[in-house]
């Protein structure tokens, strides 16, 4: 799996592969051949490496190997997946205005809105921002 990494993100800035705690695929029966294949979850020894590679993976967007599109995203809990998903209707929103924003970890969503940036915890705070400044907005 370290070998892994360094072949499908092919950064100089790796002189070595990244050290691993442990790796294995998701715990799901083996997918038919025309199914997505599982999930491989892997626990980086150190912190830093772990941040690297998430960040070269999203800097270099499509990643490829052996021709198929391989994807690296955190492993985040049940509970704070719906708390991110629950921001999705206002980014939706956000997004269908042309508004520019992001989601900060753990679940916090920013905005930039007329050159100013704001910060939002919960997703009342959130719509209530979008119908105070964009509602009416043609």
């Amino acid at each position: 799996m370290s070998q892994f990494f360094v072949e499908v993100l092919q950064d100089p800035s790796f002189t070595r592969p990244p050290e691993l705690d442990r790796a294995h695929r998701a715990l799901r029966a083996k997918p038919a051949d025309n199914e997505k294949p599982r999930p491989m979850l892997v626990r980086f020894l150190r912190f830093q490496e772990k941040e690297r590679v998430l960040a070269i993976a999203r800097k270099k967007g499509q990643l490829l190997y052996n021709g198929d599109k391989i994807f690296i995203f955190p492993d985040l809990s049940a509970e704070l997946t719906k708390k991110r998903a629950a921001f999705n209707p206002v980014k939706s929103k956000l997004y269908q205005r042309g508004v520019k924003f992001f989601l900060r970890y753990p679940a916090v969503l920013c905005v930039t809105y007329e050159q100013m940036d704001y910060k939002f915890e919960s997703v009342a705070a959130a719509e209530d921002f979008y119908k105070q400044h964009l509602s009416g907005d043609a």
